[in-house]
């Protein structure tokens, strides 16, 4: 599971200290790294997901370019922006203000006189054990499905092995097994079609639209609207033997009925 601004801010102690001034909507910002601010031309070293830290003293003589920042940060899809306060910028500027909080961009305050180490290092301890864990956990439902496969486990099985709603589809919309969780969505049923055969198959009414790629990865989220509502999830293709069989779909709609609609 990825780390939130939000998360951070209550687990790493200098920024259990910090105040969020302003774009507090964007506190479910997934933070990558961190990057400190040492240059003026900072647009060429950042990344998405990025926290930059700063004392503000690349911009110290361009109040132009401190009123700019927060819009072009954003735009480059950093997780937000952390300041010390310094004689460089005692108090951000109201058009930072305004931006941050037009913009959903975290604008926060930090304890005075901190070190930036003692940011970068246990934010970045932090995302490596998530890292780590989701490898050890990924590595497991790895192990249990092969165990699974060679003890002649059959594909709904194996959907219902995942602990979230998963349909198993091949590359005729044939479905080949579905895992449910209880009080899932109705409206799932409403892509279905029933044949007389008693094969099960996502009907023509299934035409989702990609809403995401995601990155390092196959996987695409996707939406399809029903009559009612929307209906979010992951396709990702799985490669069985020389041709793609296999589309795992996992419809996020149902989860979503018991959680915070926040994909990530």
């Amino acid at each position: 599971m990825p780390l939130t601004l939000r998360e951070a801010m209550s687990l790493v102690e200098p920024l259990r200290k910090s105040k969020v001034i302003a774009g507090d909507r964007g506190l479910e910002n997934i933070v990558k790294s961190v990057n400190v601010m040492e240059v003026p031309e900072i647009l060429e070293w950042v990344r998405p997901g990025e926290l930059l830290v700063t004392t503000m003293y690349p911009l110290r003589d361009d109040d132009a370019a401190i009123e700019a920042l927060v819009p072009l940060l954003a735009n480059k899809g950093l997780a937000g922006l952390a300041v010390t306060p310094s004689d460089y910028m005692d108090k951000f500027p109201p058009g930072m203000i305004e931006s941050a909080n037009e913009l959903g961009f975290p604008l926060i305050e930090l304890p005075e006189k901190i070190s930036f180490i003692d940011i970068i290092q246990p934010i970045t301890s932090e995302i490596l054990n998530l890292q780590a864990n989701e490898l050890m956990e990924s590595e497991e439902i790895h192990r249990q499905f092969i165990e699974l496969v060679l003890s002649g486990g059959t594909y709904r099985d194996i959907a219902q092995r995942v602990d979230r709603p998963v349909t198993i589809v091949d590359r005729f919309k044939r479905i080949l097994g579905e895992g449910f969780i209880m009080g899932h969505s109705q409206n799932y049923k409403n892509f279905i079609r029933d044949e007389v055969t008693g094969d099960r198959y996502l009907n023509d009414r299934y035409e989702p639209k990609i809403i995401q790629e995601l990155e390092g990865s196959e996987a695409v989220y996707k939406n399809v609207d029903d009559d009612d509502e929307s209906i979010e999830h992951i396709v990702c293709p799985v490669m069985v033997g020389p041709m793609d069989a296999l589309q795992f779909d996992a419809l996020l709609m149902f989860l979503y009925e018991s959680r915070s609609p926040h994909f990530g």
